[in-house]
């Protein structure tokens, strides 16, 4: 082991601040996240502290491959983990119909992700407990929703944005080509 921890792209820490803000993620929810982000621009992004970095990975090949690369820096930097975990869904609330069913039919198990600190000392027990209280934490968690849904919005208008602009420039582009053929 090379003891280096690989740095998460802009679209690997989008995905896990919003893990973090819902604490559990359905498979479905973890996987809309998953598409919407995967949706914004695949080029080059702008990193939080302003450095551009290449989306070599992006977020992985599918939702499973996603958890494992931000797991690879996850666990060797902080001993936290996204974890998985099948339960039945009569024990979730009943089979909804927009619920994934896992080995199918009724009876099925339905899939949630979660982040799990793998340390068991003293401040990982006691920490939060004792420093916020409910109300605090309540207030903390949803700052932080705002805020990673207030970049993922952001970042969808720029991009809105240059998908209109290009389309104009070809919108002009035909123009001038028209007007090339009447003269002619």
């Amino acid at each position: 082991m090379s003891g280096r921890i690989k740095a998460l792209n802009r679209k690997q820490k989008l995905f896990l601040q919003r893990l973090l803000a819902s604490h559990i993620l359905s498979t479905n929810d973890a996987t809309e996240l998953y598409n919407s982000i995967m949706n914004m621009s695949l080029t080059q992004t702008q990193d939080y502290d302003g450095d551009n970095e290449q989306d070599e990975e992006g977020l992985g090949r599918n939702l499973d491959h996603c958890l494992g690369l931000i797991n690879a820096s996850l666990v060797p930097a902080f001993r936290l983990e996204i974890r998985t975990i099948s339960l039945p869904t009569s024990y979730c609330g009943g089979g909804e119909g927009d619920e994934e069913e896992v080995n199918g039919g009724s009876g099925g198990y339905q899939r949630y992700h979660a982040i799990v600190n793998l340390q068991s000392d003293g401040p990982a027990k006691n920490h939060a407990a004792s420093t916020f209280g409910p109300h605090d934490l309540a207030f903390t968690r949803v700052a932080i929703e705002h805020i990673v849904e207030d970049d993922l919005e952001r970042e969808q208008q720029r991009i809105d944005n240059e998908q209109e602009k290009e389309e104009e420039d070809n919108d002009d582009d035909e123009e001038e080509d028209d007007d090339g053929d009447k003269r002619s």
